[in-house]
């Protein structure tokens, strides 16, 4: 007997663990499946990965119940950005005034981010280690079978994996990909001053 549920979100990254804690607080029938064990606790050493979070997502997080819950000292508020591909003389240039607030967004750690979006769900929402093995795809609903034999039915699926979404190469979705031929190097700087 397949497990019911109205929304499944496949994958339990910021962008899947969000959207089931919107959708729950929304009053529906949520089941988040992550493949792997929930968010490390996140520690003192600064996470590389982050996010730019604009006062709007800002706004969002915090009818949640999540931006709150991360510490102030983790938001790194910025007023200005410039950003550019080849010559600094052509950037573009971004300014909070533009907008009307005191400023442009924040810089978030992706692991601070995520602890609280988990701490947030409610019970029996999320299951981690969860993984689905396959997916019976229709135009009613799916049935999604996950790795340990259960079967769970739901009226929408959400594909939340990532770029090399599982889920979505089952359901026959084609993407457009192409190489950018950049690389990026992510590190921390101890400056002398305020980067301003």
């Amino acid at each position: 007997m397949a497990e019911r549920c109205e929304i499944a979100i496949v994958g339990g990254g910021v962008v899947g663990a969000a959207t089931a804690l919107a959708l729950n607080r929304a009053g529906f029938d949520v089941r988040l499946l992550e493949r792997s064990a929930t968010p490390p606790t996140p520690g003192e050493d600064y996470d590389p990965r982050v996010y730019a979070i604009s006062p709007a997502s800002a706004r969002w997080l915090r009818k949640l119940g999540v931006w709150q819950a991360m510490p102030a000292n983790r938001l790194g508020a910025y007023e200005s950005m410039r950003i550019w591909e080849s010559s600094p003389e052509r950037a573009l240039s971004l300014d909070a005034a533009d907008i009307g607030d005191a400023v442009l967004g924040w810089i978030v750690e992706q692991s601070q981010l995520l602890s609280a979006i988990w701490s947030a769900l409610p019970a029996g929402v999320a299951e981690p280690c969860c993984d689905v093995s396959a997916a019976d795809i229709e135009a009613t609903g799916a049935t999604l079978t996950l790795a340990d034999g259960r079967r769970l039915q739901a009226e929408l699926v959400i594909a939340a994996e990532g770029a090399l979404s599982p889920l979505r190469e089952r359901a026959g979705i084609a993407t457009a990909e192409r190489q950018y031929e950049q690389l990026a190097l992510v590190t921390h700087l101890r400056c002398d001053r305020e980067h301003g």
